[in-house]
């Protein structure tokens, strides 16, 4: 399952492990990968694997192609909301992560904090900002930057004439994908799997 962040995938990750079980089921796999490429975790034998790693990253570890590639997407404003919030509640109290992304996440917080979504150059600040940070490529189309392939860090490049197409044209040799608006059709996609 190709996890595109703030698509109602963590919905999706109750539901396959519940189908395939906890034992057999991996979820937010980027967090193991690291592991598993310097050998400091045995290699794991599961039939569901889920993970936040964009198919131009998947593609390249060897064995990935055995599993059926599924995802959901959203409405690309939906998500865009959905995921300023995500970020919004770290200036209402929830305790900031730690990692190596945490100070980026703490300077778009920041600004985020000052953001007047009623007035264009707040707005384009808070776009700035984000822009200017690597890891917030999911501010703009992030459903896009994970269904391209060509360079493993095709997330975080600029977006071109075409990458779209190419993203639909990988996204149609998935065995399964629908939209979170229409959960009960994806999920009757994804099961049928």
């Amino acid at each position: 399952f190709l996890h595109i962040p703030k698509t109602s995938g963590s919905s999706t990750n109750r539901l396959l492990e519940r189908v395939y079980g906890r034992h057999n089921f991996v979820d937010h796999a980027e967090n193991v990968l690291p592991r598993l490429m310097d050998r400091s975790r045995p290699t794991q034998a599961v039939d569901c694997v889920t993970a936040h790693v964009p198919l131009c990253r998947w593609s390249l570890f060897r064995g990935t192609d055995a599993y059926p590639r599924v995802t959901v997407l959203r409405d690309p404003w939906a998500r865009l909301v959905s995921h300023v919030n995500w970020i919004a509640r770290f200036n209402h109290g929830e305790p900031m992560p730690t990692g190596k992304t945490a100070p980026a996440l703490a300077r778009v917080v920041a600004v985020l904090g000052q953001t007047d979504f009623a007035d264009r150059a707040s707005l384009m600040r808070l776009f700035e900002a984000a822009s200017a940070e690597e890891e917030f490529t999911a501010f703009d189309n992030m459903q896009v930057r994970m269904l391209i392939t060509g360079h493993p860090r095709a997330t975080f490049k600029r977006l071109e004439p075409g990458d779209a197409a190419g993203a639909m044209k990988n996204l149609l040799q998935f065995r399964a994908y629908g939209f979170c608006e229409d959960r009960v059709g994806f999920e009757a996609a994804l099961l049928a799997v």
